[in-house]
């Protein structure tokens, strides 16, 4: 089965865990966009892509910025933490594939302070409270989206087809 949908917001961050800028189109490379992540504050990723729906940013009602995920794709019909069930299938954005790894475990830098945005506590209680997730060799996280790992490399943009299969 294919869903698909359009990718509706494209970020990096060229400093881990600190904020980063919003992108109209970027290369994707096998380490992941071209200038995300070149440093690092904080250094645990699973895989070079953070991935996540639009219908899960809804739903825990938090800004984007605080959880840095590099694509937000939006695949009408699909339900909060659809992102949990995704491990092992292909997302194809543009001409690049994507494969999901698995959920992307939360820690506590969301309920920070980020900008102008004020710290929020309450940033990963939707997480702590709903999405708990049994992560292999890691143990039970909140999460939210997906870490993947890119197949084939290209360049994506803002309004490109993202499908899901």
């Amino acid at each position: 089965m294919t869903e698909a949908g359009t990718v509706v917001a494209l970020r990096r961050y060229p400093v881990k865990s600190m904020l980063g800028e919003d992108l109209g189109s970027a290369r994707l490379t096998a380490s992941g966009l071209e200038g995300d992540r070149v440093a690092a504050v904080i250094d645990v990723d699973f895989a070079p892509v953070h991935l996540i729906t639009s219908a899960t940013l809804a739903h825990v009602g938090a800004e984007l910025i605080r959880y840095r995920p590099n694509l937000v794709v939006d695949l009408p019909g699909s339900t909060a933490f659809a992102e949990n069930d995704w491990a092992g299938r292909e997302v194809s954005v543009g001409p690049a594939r994507l494969r999901v790894m698995l959920p992307t475990p939360r820690c506590a830098v969301p309920t920070l302070a980020h900008g102008a945005l004020p710290r929020r506590v309450d940033a990963v209680r939707t997480l702590l409270t709903e999405n708990r997730v049994a992560i292999p060799d890691v143990g039970v996280k909140p999460c939210l989206g997906a870490y993947a790992q890119v197949v084939t490399g290209g360049t994506v943009s803002v309004g490109d087809r993202a499908a899901l299969s």
